[in-house]
């Protein structure tokens, strides 16, 4: 399908790929449907990668608008959007790229998205809300749909004289990616994620909130919002756009974990499975689960190689 008065065709568009994943793989990603929750300085790059590798269909969910500090991080924004919902800004930035691109937008919080999580095949999100990462998990879980959650943190301590001044000192700027695939992988609940007390700080109303404030139960601190660079998320979105190519592919084995530390450059993968006494994806719960049915995970035979992972 290319549009009204194109010359191009998807053959010649993914060329590069099909001789990467070959013509199955690149109809694998064609087929698939993923929802890309937040659309933020990490969603916006995500969604912008799986549109150039050939993911079929996209369903963008954020309820936020552009603000002047997304700007230095959240790709296709420019000062004009400022104002703009970020799913529409994200939408409009992936039509520019691909004019075939079938994206559809929710402008709400994914807790009120659920019609359209039950449309995809496969979730990935990139948010700083633990509560909301909490949420989906437990969706995941409940409705047997593969999650991929990305993140990033950056901790600072004190300030060092740099050659340009006085700056934070960075102790570790660190990524994260977990795959939670229904009774085969570990979920949030079975590695004990999230902070519980942030979770609770994040579902308090603003007069809650106020409200302990002024009593010293949470400081500003609290609420402050966290450090974030543009090439740290680039590093990590990549890294779970190419984890969700070999998911859906079948290519490779994708690690269930991956964390990589951004001042160190070390890169860590782990293989999770399921607690067995875990409230939320005991293993026995799964038989509703057919990933090979859904993804067919298994390499097409007579394809190239696919590139190594670099």
């Amino acid at each position: 399908m290319t549009g009204a008065g194109s010359t191009h065709t998807p053959d010649a568009r993914f060329d590069r790929t099909i001789r990467a994943l070959g013509q199955s793989g690149v109809n694998r990603l064609a087929t698939t449907h993923l929802a890309v929750v937040g659309c933020g300085g990490l969603g916006s790059i995500m969604a912008e990668e799986f549109t150039r590798y050939g993911i079929g269909q996209l369903t963008l969910i954020d309820p936020d608008v552009v603000e002047e500090s997304n700007l230095p991080r959240l790709f296709g924004a420019f000062p004009a959007d400022v104002g703009r919902p970020k799913v529409e800004v994200v939408r409009d930035h992936l039509a520019r790229i691909d004019e075939n691109v079938r994206a559809t937008t929710v402008q709400d919080r994914v807790e009120n998205a659920t019609p359209a999580l039950r449309e995809v095949d496969l979730i990935v999100a990139g948010l700083d809300r633990v509560s909301t990462r909490q949420w989906l998990n437990a969706y995941a879980v409940q409705h047997r749909t593969p999650y991929v959650d990305a993140g990033v943190i950056i901790t600072t301590s004190g300030t060092e004289e740099t050659e340009t001044g006085t700056a934070p000192h960075i102790e570790t700027m660190d990524g994260y990616i977990q795959v939670v695939l229904p009774g085969h992988s570990a979920c949030f609940a079975c590695l004990n994620r999230g902070d519980p007390e942030r979770a609770r700080i994040e579902r308090l109303t603003e007069e809650e909130r106020e409200e302990e404030l002024a009593r010293g139960y949470i400081d500003e601190t609290q609420l402050s919002p966290e450090p974030a660079v543009v090439p740290l998320n680039g590093v990590v979105a990549s890294k779970t756009v190419q984890l969700v190519a070999k998911l859906v592919t079948g290519y490779a084995e994708p690690p269930d974990y991956l964390h990589f530390e951004g001042v160190s450059n070390d890169l860590t993968t782990l293989s999770t499975t399921p607690r067995p006494d875990c409230p939320l994806c005991n293993p026995g719960t799964d038989q509703d689960l057919d990933l090979e049915a859904d993804f067919d995970l298994t390499p097409a035979e007579n394809d190239p190689d696919p590139e190594t992972d670099q």
